[in-house]
């Protein structure tokens, strides 16, 4: 038998109450950000062209892992997308250079027994490669 609301003390309805939020604050704190989807129109031309030379790094080390040979398609459909994992869109003009060389580097480097994901190259992180962004958590 399920206890009236006035055989319930007080102190145990709001502490009830206080656990149910708090279950739901952190349940929906957990839920994990919708991707942005990101264009060329979003990429400035420094964006866009350092979207180029990682997608140029990431085909070739594709054709050279595979024995294939590296085609303008993969550089053409990959701009976009090596773009948006670096999260480039949201760096502040210029992205430097010589980071930008290290983070291609560390794409041709990258063993051919796993995958790439170019967000998870620390060479290649936009905190790394946009040093004029502010970052959350720096001064």
């Amino acid at each position: 038998m399920t206890p009236s609301v006035r055989s319930v003390p007080r102190r145990q309805i709001i502490l009830s109450a206080v656990v149910s939020g708090a279950l739901v604050a952190t349940a929906s704190a957990c839920k994990e950000p919708a991707p942005k989807t990101v264009s060329a129109s979003d990429l400035s031309p420094s964006e866009y062209s350092a979207g180029y030379r990682i997608a140029a790094a990431r085909c070739e080390r594709q054709s050279a892992c595979s024995g294939s040979t590296s085609s303008k398609s993969c550089v053409g459909k990959n701009i976009v997308p090596s773009a948006a994992e670096a999260q480039l869109e949201q760096c502040v003009d210029p992205i430097d250079k010589a980071k930008l060389d290290a983070c291609i580097g560390a794409i041709r480097n990258h063993p051919c027994t796993t995958d790439i994901n170019i967000s998870e190259l620390k060479p290649c992180q936009m905190r790394v490669l946009c040093p004029a962004k502010v970052h959350e958590g720096t001064p």
